[in-house]
């Protein structure tokens, strides 16, 4: 019965995360002056669009195969349901964030907790890390695609 109503919610959420991925693309080609050039409105969302229906793909084959049943141990137990709590809070911690120290340092404070967290690296090395994707992330938006973060 656990196993029916998991599978249920996987593919709610895959239906609505298809159908939310849709409308971006559909939206964002409809900007004016979409398509002209590489730095035209309404480019970085479409290509975020097909990104995610892509990966989208993916998950409705897996969604749509015979996986293995849940194990009895596993249905019951409180697995990631901690890391899922704390991960919910260091987002919105970060969103809160974003007005009062700006973007490039809300986001590196926030993938530095969240490296620390789940104990993805050294904090030196999670900390170039994060320092490392905030910088990748300023060049690409500001110099390539003239997008002013907030």
């Amino acid at each position: 019965m656990k196993q029916t109503a998991a599978r249920m919610g996987e593919i709610i959420i895959t239906l609505v995360l298809t159908l939310v991925a849709l409308a971006i693309l559909q939206q964002s080609s409809t900007m004016s002056e979409f398509g002209e050039s590489v730095n035209s409105p309404g480019l970085f969302p479409a290509l975020a669009a097909i990104v995610m229906l892509l990966s989208l793909a993916v998950n409705w084959r897996q969604v749509g195969c015979n996986l293995p049943p849940v194990s009895p141990s596993e249905e019951g137990s409180n697995a990631g349901k901690k890391e899922l709590l704390v991960s919910m809070v260091m987002v919105l911690a970060y969103v809160l964030l974003i007005p009062v120290l700006r973007f490039n340092a809300a986001t590196a404070l926030y993938l530095w907790g969240a490296f620390l967290f789940f104990r993805a690296a050294s904090w030196r090395k999670s900390l170039v890390i994060s320092l490392s994707t905030v910088l990748f992330v300023m060049v690409v938006f500001r110099i390539i695609f003239r997008i002013v973060l907030p």
